[in-house]
Formats: C-alpha cells, sequence, structure tokens
C-alpha cells in the first residue's frame, strides 16, 4: 500500500506466478530489478525478504528509506559515517534497488558532513607574482612573534616589524614592545621613510595595527597607496612573509640557546640577510639598495678591493653599477617569477565561479570558547555576488554583509541546499521575458529573505509518478536529466519563486534533483 513496486512484487512471490511480458515492460527499474531476483525472496512474517549468504535482509520500501539512513547516519550508534561507512551499516541489515545512489545523497545532504568535507581536489588558483620595476614602488610590512612566536626580553621586547622592498629585498627589522598602531606608525616613519624615502605603495596584511586610522591617515599624508592582502590569506604578503621565517631560522642561530636575547642579535641576522645574495635578483639586497657592496669585518681584517677615484668619477661609477644592477635584477626577477609560477601552477586546481553560486566558507578563526578539536571546517550560507580575477566578493544570507575572499578559501556546495530556489537550465517560464528584459531585472534584484523560504510538500502528497521518476539506480548525466524533468513535471505542489527559479521539496531521497556541476 506504501510502495506499488513492493506490493505488485509481493503478490508475485507470494502466489508465485511469474510476470507477462507486457507487465515487464510496464514496470518501473526498481520493480524490474527487484523481479529477476525474485527466486531468492521470500515473505517472512509479513515481510518482503531478501535471503544473501549473509542471512535475510528485509526490503524496505521507498517512504521509509530517509527514517533508516537517518537512524544509520547520524541517530543513536552512528558518528556521521561517510559514504562506505554509511552503505555497509544499511547493506548489512536491510536491502532496496538503488540503495548505493540513495546514501550517497543522503551523506552528501548532511549538514553536518557538509561542514566538516573538504573537497576532492583543494581549491588552488594559478599563481599571480607582483610585479615591480624599481626600488620603492612596493614595501610590504608586517609583524612578527607574541605568546606562542617570540619570548618576552629583559628589555621588554616581544614583537618584531618586518619591513622589505619587492623589488631590491632590502630589509628592515626593528623589536617592539608592543604593535599598537603608534608604534607600528613610528616604527614606519622613522624605520624605513626616514631611511630609504617614502615608497609609493605599502602592502600589509588585514593586522588592526595596519588597518587603524591612524595609520591609514599618515599614508594619505604621505601620499602612499595603501594595499592589503585578503583575510587569511597571507600569500598574497609571500616576500615578506619569507623573510620572517627566514628571519626566525637567523635569530635561532645567532641566539644558541639564549632565546631572551633574540633582540640582541636581531641586527646582526638583518645584516647577515641583506649581504648575502638574494635568488630573486643574483646580488645582495644591499647592493641593490646601494649601489655598492658592505665592508664587513672580515674585509677590514684581510684586506679587500679598495677604489681610489675623485667625487665625479665616483658618482659616474655608482650611478652605472646602480643601473647595471637593475637592468640585471629585472632580467632575474622576471625569470625567478616565471619559474616559480610554472612550477606552482602545476598543482593548480581552477573552479569557475559566476554570480549567484552557492559556496560555503572555509573558517580560520576559533570563537570564544570554542575548542579547537570540535571547530567545523567551513560555514556556509554565502552566495558569490561578483568575481574579481582571483577574489570573490561573497554575501551572508543570514547578514546580507559583502567581504572579499580569495578562490582558495571558498569551495563548492556539494549540493544545492533546500532552503534557496535552485536554478534548473531547461526550465522554462512561458511569461518569461527576452534577454535584455532578463538581464534588467537580473541587475535590479536583490535577494531576500523571501526568496529562500519553500512551502514544501508533504512525503504523502507526492503522486505515483512522481515516485517512479525518483533516482532508484544510478543514472548517467542525460538519464539524470530526464528523470529530473519528469519529477518536475508530476510535481502538482512545486511553485516558481520567479523566473527559471522553482522551489523543490524538502524531501531528500525521493523525487530529488542533483545540481549538475
Amino acid at each position: 500500500q506504501i510502495d506499488p513496486d513492493l506490493e505488485a512484487i509481493f503478490e508475485a512471490v507470494r502466489n508465485g506466478q511469474d510476470w507477462s511480458a507486457a507487465q515487464l515492460s510496464a514496470a518501473s527499474p526498481a520493480a524490474k530489478h527487484l523481479y529477476g531476483r525474485r527466486h531468492n525472496l521470500r515473505i517472512i512474517g509479513g515481510v518482503l525478504t531478501l535471503l544473501t549468504r549473509n542471512g535475510p535482509r528485509p526490503v524496505v520500501p521507498k517512504l521509509l528509506r530517509g527514517e533508516l539512513l537517518q537512524l544509520l547516519h547520524s541517530g543513536a550508534g552512528a558518528a556521521h559515517h561517510g559514504m562506505h561507512g554509511t552503505l555497509s551499516r544499511i547493506r548489512s541489515r536491510f536491502f532496496w534497488s538503488g540503495m548505493p545512489a540513495d546514501v550517497e545523497l543522503h551523506v552528501r545532504l548532511c549538514d553536518v558532513c557538509e561542514l566538516l568535507r573538504n573537497p576532492a581536489k583543494k581549491p588552488r588558483e594559478e599563481l599571480q607574482p607582483i610585479h615591480t620595476g624599481a626600488p620603492g614602488e612596493i614595501v610590504a610590512i608586517d609583524r612578527v612573534g607574541g605568546r606562542e612566536s617570540l619570548p618576552r626580553t629583559p628589555r621588554g621586547n616581544r614583537y618584531i616589524c618586518t619591513m622589505i622592498d619587492l623589488f631590491t629585498k632590502y630589509a628592515e627589522a626593528v623589536p617592539l614592545r608592543n604593535v599598537r598602531a603608534m608604534t607600528v606608525a613610528d616604527v614606519f616613519v622613522h624605520g624605513w621613510i626616514c631611511k630609504h624615502g617614502a615608497p609609493l605603495r605599502v602592502l600589509s596584511d588585514q593586522g588592526t595595527q595596519f588597518q587603524a586610522f591612524l595609520f591609514r591617515a599618515l599614508s594619505e599624508l604621505l601620499m602612499i597607496h595603501k594595499a592589503r592582502t585578503v583575510a587569511f590569506h597571507p600569500r598574497t604578503n609571500g616576500a615578506c612573509e619569507r623573510f620572517n621565517g627566514t628571519l626566525k631560522r637567523l635569530l635561532i642561530r645567532r641566539c644558541d640557546n639564549r632565546p631572551q636575547s633574540w633582540d640582541l642579535e636581531l641586527d646582526g641576522a638583518v645584516l647577515a640577510y641583506n649581504t648575502t645574495e638574494h635568488s630573486a635578483t643574483g646580488f645582495t639586497p644591499y647592493r641593490m639598495e646601494h649601489g655598492r657592496e658592505i665592508r664587513l669585518p672580515v674585509d677590514v681584517m684581510f684586506g679587500g678591493p679598495t677604489l681610489r677615484a675623485t667625487a665625479p668619477s665616483h658618482a659616474q661609477n655608482l650611478l652605472r653599477n646602480i643601473e647595471d644592477a637593475y637592468a640585471d635584477a629585472r632580467l632575474h626577477l622576471n625569470r625567478y617569477q616565471r619559474r616559480m609560477k610554472d612550477t606552482y601552477d602545476l598543482g593548480a586546481v581552477k573552479v569557475m565561479y559566476r554570480p549567484g553560486d552557492r559556496v560555503k566558507l572555509r573558517v580560520f578563526h576559533q570563537r570564544p570558547g570554542e575548542a579547537r578539536t570540535f571547530r567545523t571546517k567551513w560555514e556556509k550560507g554565502f552566495t558569490v555576488e561578483a568575481v574579481f580575477g582571483v577574489d570573490l566578493q561573497l554575501r551572508n544570507l543570514k547578514t546580507g554583509k559583502l567581504r572579499i575572499v580569495h578562490h582558495d578559501q571558498v569551495a563548492r556546495l556539494d549540493y544545492e541546499p533546500p532552503d534557496a530556489g535552485q536554478e534548473y537550465p531547461d526550465a522554462q517560464d512561458p511569461q518569461q521575458p527576452d534577454d535584455a528584459d532578463a538581464a534588467a531585472v537580473e541587475a535590479d534584484f536583490e535577494p531576500t529573505a523571501d526568496d529562500f523560504v519553500l512551502d514544501a510538500p508533504e512525503p504523502a502528497a507526492r503522486t505515483a509518478a512522481a515516485a517512479d521518476a525518483g533516482p532508484s539506480t544510478q543514472f548517467s548525466t542525460s538519464q539524470r536529466k530526464e528523470k529530473r524533468s519528469q519529477w518536475r513535471e508530476a510535481q502538482p505542489d512545486c511553485s516558481t519563486t520567479r523566473s527559471g527559479r522553482t522551489q523543490k521539496p524538502s524531501t531528500r531521497l525521493e523525487g530529488y534533483a542533483r545540481t549538475d556541476r
């Protein structure tokens, strides 16, 4: 009475009758699959049962499969196992046609699993090098340290403010007691601008000390363009992050088991970095910045090349050396960046997003009072508003706020959420306007909460034709589209919110339509 397919098979098994060719042709794929195994079917206690080598397996009707899937996937004694674990738990107890497809769909529809599951291939956008051709064009600034990174020294220093020119690779590092905006701005003025001049652009992360009004006002006063990285994406400031790692290694080697003396060894570590040939330019950062090599103590002790020249000739030689060094450095930088991009792009996994796509955002921060072990990996409820190269503008569907994130920080949902309208490419509204009018409507459309509320029908209100259109076996793409079209035509309670967007019933197992990606 609750499953026409099982009712027909039940009668055939109980009466021991074989179907005619006409009955077999008119049967659904699920009924044909069961009929092919009729010799192993028995009626035990009034229940249609399949006999297997591992024991009897009751055949489950369609309207009971959802409850069984819920119990064996997330109920008592279950812990949101994946596809294989859930399928093995169900297969050892029950049987129905198309079980693997239904289990896979149920696992993909699970909200808890969605927020904990990583995509099969981690999104990774192609490398976008930052090009610069002269000193002082772009200076990157960052801070190092904290409670877990650097110990407090007897002089009260806990942080390091690092600055590096992206062309010359010349770096400065200043120890700090705190990272307040006033302190960082003072270090930037006296530690870089007073020594090397004001850069055209300064690049930093979204730290509060760099985003404070004081630092932004200082940049505007000196006519410096303030650029920032995307939140939780330090690769944009890769040159400064790489220098931070090198500086830490140099401090570890120089401190020699005296970690609280790192601020005393900081100048020596920076000097060692600036006087070592950089792989990106082929010159030392000191020569790129000053036009000559530095005279180290070893040169004083053992002697070095001495050049005696008058002031005009020295100025000419210095200018010629700097121009030659800059020309060679540009060639080295371009070759170095091209080699890095070719190597990095070998592992790129490019995913194309369009405005309107529903995505989930990776969670980086830890909420107050939340244990790291129980923190979810992803947060859903975002839609793509615009695409800017490798960056995406997302809208939070709960708050309506916009934010800019990197391509690598988002992933496409495994399914179209049941609380949102779903775009069906083959759905046509007879009152749909032409392309120009549709584009105007889309441009003026702002989603509201009403656009994501569905009035889903109850499973009992489904028709027999809709049940037959449900996926009882694994279908190909063309078959799935055909089944989806049949399912849509057989749903009397489905409505349309606007042109091309159809509301989908909340039932998960019967008559679903997976999102074609």
